[in-house]
């Protein structure tokens, strides 16, 4: 599925049903939404949205019901900020190489998070899935390394 922009309007629910493989330029998940699914999904977001991030999921949103961090991967390409704002439950993988990924205050943050700069808020919590080393992401064949390069408090 393409869409040329993803937006999530306050206080909403998308239902991802089945296994979905998503194209956009722009993922918007307003405040106090929710994305639930019922399969593996995996969102790629590529370069092209106009100034500002190319991801923001706005804060007490929650990104994947399921409670398996292995069931929604979220990958971005380009140099745009990715931001998840504060108090969000977000449960999944991003993987956004060479995009700055701000976590908000008060996350909880289940699964797995790569980029070039990765800031963490206050209070964050972060659950690093080690379980996504051993199995990988659902709809992939192949297995993640995962190590800790520096650590700086």
């Amino acid at each position: 599925i393409h869409l040329e922009e993803l937006f999530l309007g306050s206080a909403n629910t998308l239902r991802l049903l089945g296994d979905i493989q998503l194209t956009t330029k722009y993922l918007r998940v307003s405040s106090n939404s929710t994305v639930e699914l019922n399969g593996f999904t995996e969102i790629y977001v590529k370069e092209g949205a106009v100034g500002g991030d190319s991801v923001y999921i706005e804060a007490g949103s929650v990104i994947n019901n399921t409670r398996r961090p292995k069931d929604f991967a979220l990958f971005v390409q380009g140099t745009k900020q990715v931001r998840i704002g504060s108090n969000v439950i977000y449960q999944g993988t991003i993987y956004a190489p060479d995009n700055s990924v701000e976590l908000g205050a008060g996350t909880q943050f289940f699964g797995s998070v790569l980029g070039d700069v990765v800031n963490l808020g206050a209070n964050l919590r972060l659950h690093q899935d080690l379980a996504l080393q051993r199995e990988g992401t659902a709809g992939s064949s192949q297995t993640p390394s995962v190590r800790m390069r520096y650590w700086s408090d």
